[in-house]
């Protein structure tokens, strides 16, 4: 894949690569990243002195994980691996479509349970 460097490179800074394509053309590619708040060092310190153990628990890479760990966390635990849904054929999608209609419904007193 062509861009894969780019999204390797915002990765390594700790940030989330995030595509976006048309038509299955990538048209822009970003990185999103979680700000950190200036005094999460300091109650993460105190938390270590009250005894307790920190663990960031996070659905992002490991690469962004390590980079929110820097505040002070001594552990972290990322996503394993990103598993893509493919996406729902024209008929799944007309009755996925279908039946939210449906639960919109509404029958004399109640609405219609599907």
């Amino acid at each position: 894949m062509r861009h894969s460097r780019p999204a390797a490179e915002l990765a390594e800074a700790g940030q989330t690569p995030v595509a976006v394509a048309v038509n299955d053309q990538l048209r822009l590619l970003l990185g999103v990243a979680d700000a950190l708040r200036p005094d999460s060092p300091h109650g993460i310190r105190r938390l270590h002195g009250l005894g307790l153990e920190t663990v960031l628990a996070t659905g992002d890479t490991r690469e962004a994980a390590a980079t929110t760990a820097r505040a002070g966390l001594r552990r972290y635990r990322h996503r394993r691996r990103r598993r893509l849904r493919p996406r729902p054929s024209p008929r799944t999608q007309r009755r996925r479509q279908l039946i939210r209609w449906l639960k919109g419904l509404t029958v004399g007193r109640g609405r219609v349970r599907v």
